[in-house]
């Protein structure tokens, strides 16, 4: 590790920026029990956290971030968390850490060490000082991590930061930080998976795709599903969330705009191929539903001089339909035929006067007539 001030950062891609929105533990007590180091690990539960925006500060003159109005002489020190997706470490140059802290701080990606400014103690604790105070003016600083190849993950990383004051009594405490990359990757981004997964889907309001890392520049009407760009889009790095709109059941084709703008992060930008193997695909877009009686003729309760016949239609095309699923007085119907994909007409012969119970056999074959086949729901007449 080591620390260069005013170093410029060239055409680094950034992981994590200033003003963003962090996890914040503030130092009364430790973050952490029994295992006090489990607060800087990946896989530590900070659900309990409140959320902050950098800078994180009080004593200073800052425009937005979060003020610490309780921390002057209560408490020396508060905690930061935050994920961030990072490309293929194998494919990266250079990684810096750049940060303004008063008065010290030390910071782990992933649960090792990274960066530390003013603090000597090896694992400062909540309780533990800054060796001595921030030099005044403040400015920010680049920290070189050296071994970031072992260090980042290709995906999803976690950046965990302790930030001391040199004692309770302090005047000023001061946070913001900002984490970049430089990247040779040559490669072009891929879709590397989607939800719903390709083929069959019940539910298209939303289609999240996952691309096999960062890019930038996605718009909605990038993507094109039966020929029509989606309506918005929402999300960055990796995965976005597009939203296509009403859609009729079916095949529904998912393709790309040739113009699109979507690029990775690396130093030289690769662009997304649209049209490449893997980056298109095709839904089965189908009710998932089980299909079931919507009405029925004559409907149940009503008073009727003959009844020779009734006829039923279902929420959805059915298949499997036979006259023996129906009863009438618990004895089969004699004959069934269809009138539409959805509607059907059973005969009954002539039914005696008198109150006439029509039910449903205990087991039908009957299926929605789509690539779910859910078997008939018997809610009863209608």
């Amino acid at each position: 590790m080591a620390f260069l001030a005013g170093l410029p950062l060239g055409q680094a891609v950034t992981l994590i920026d200033y003003e963003s929105s962090w996890n914040l533990w503030r130092g009364q007590r430790a973050p952490s029990k029994p295992d006090y180091w489990a607060w800087n690990k990946p896989d530590f539960d900070d659900s309990g956290w409140e959320t902050a925006v950098s800078p994180i500060f009080f004593g200073e003159k800052v425009k937005g971030g979060t003020e610490l109005t309780d921390m002057k002489s209560k408490y020396n020190s508060f905690f930061v968390r935050k994920k961030f997706d990072s490309p293929d470490p194998e494919h990266i140059t250079s990684a810096t850490l750049r940060a303004k802290v008063d008065d010290g701080f030390v910071a782990y990606i992933n649960g090792t060490e990274v960066a530390r400014y003013n603090v000597t103690t090896e694992k400062p604790k909540y309780s533990s000082k800054s060796t001595k105070a921030a030099t005044e003016p403040l400015r920010f600083l680049n920290y070189e991590i050296d071994d970031f190849k072992s260090v980042l993950k290709n995906g999803e990383n976690t950046l965990a930061i302790i930030v001391l004051n040199q004692r309770r009594t302090s005047p000023d405490v001061m946070f913001d930080a900002k984490l970049s990359v430089v990247s040779d990757e040559s490669d072009p981004p891929m879709v590397a998976s989607t939800l719903p997964p390709r083929g069959l889907a019940a539910d298209l309001e939303q289609i999240t795709v996952n691309f096999d890392e960062p890019v930038e520049g996605v718009d909605a009407s990038d993507l094109l599903i039966n020929g029509k760009p989606a309506l918005a889009v929402t999300g960055g790095g990796r995965t976005w969330v597009f939203e296509p709109g009403p859609l009729s059941h079916g095949k529904v084709q998912l393709t790309w705009v040739q113009d699109h703008g979507i690029t990775d992060q690396a130093l030289t930008p690769n662009a997304f191929k649209a049209t490449a193997a893997g980056n298109r695909w095709t839904y089965t877009f189908a009710d998932d539903n089980p299909p079931y009686v919507r009405r029925a003729n004559p409907p149940a309760g009503l008073a009727v001089k003959s009844l020779d016949a009734v006829e039923v239609e279902f929420s959805m095309p059915v298949n499997g339909v036979d006259a023996a699923d129906l009863l009438i007085n618990g004895q089969a119907a004699k004959s069934v035929k269809s009138l539409g994909a959805n509607r059907y007409q059973f005969a009954l012969g002539q039914a005696a006067s008198g109150e006439v119970n029509i039910s449903w056999a205990d087991s039908t074959g009957i299926t929605g007539d789509n690539p779910f086949e859910k078997p008939f729901l018997p809610l009863g007449w209608f």
